[in-house]
């Protein structure tokens, strides 16, 4: 799980939930996770993952890098440091993220008051973050 600094929004509208699901797509590709269902929320989001390989410290920080960077370049939220004569990109996300393993169920699910969405194999082959199957 990750959550936004300062419990901030991470989501502000329908656009970047869907930068969001593209971004978690490539990189699930790239990392080779099975992602097993995501609850994207204003300000944070659970992410039940089974990585094969023990890569889930570098994609979270990949998936939350390129989120921020884009989110930071839509909302032109960058911070100018006139010393270093450059802008960074302000922090979206608290340091880090709450990872907990689990025992693996033959049917995943999330549970939430906000809308969850199962991604299941087929959706991923076809493009990876479509939404498939409404669980709420």
């Amino acid at each position: 799980m990750a959550r936004g600094n300062a419990r901030a929004a991470i989501v502000l509208e329908d656009v970047d939930r869907q930068l969001w699901v593209d971004a978690l797509g490539r990189i699930a590709d790239r990392f080779g996770w099975q992602v097993w269902a995501y609850c994207l929320m204003d300000n944070h989001y659970p992410l039940p993952v089974e990585t094969p390989q023990a890569n889930l410290s570098r994609g979270m920080r990949e998936l939350n890098g390129v989120y921020t960077q884009a989110f930071n370049r839509r909302y032109a939220r960058v911070e100018n440091k006139q010393a270093v004569r450059s802008c960074i990109d302000i922090p979206l996300f608290r340091p880090g993220y709450k990872a907990k393993i689990a025992v693996q169920r033959k049917r995943p699910f999330c549970v939430s008051a906000s809308t969850c969405q199962r991604v299941d194999a087929s959706a991923r082959a076809a493009g990876a973050g479509q939404l498939v199957q409404d669980l709420t």
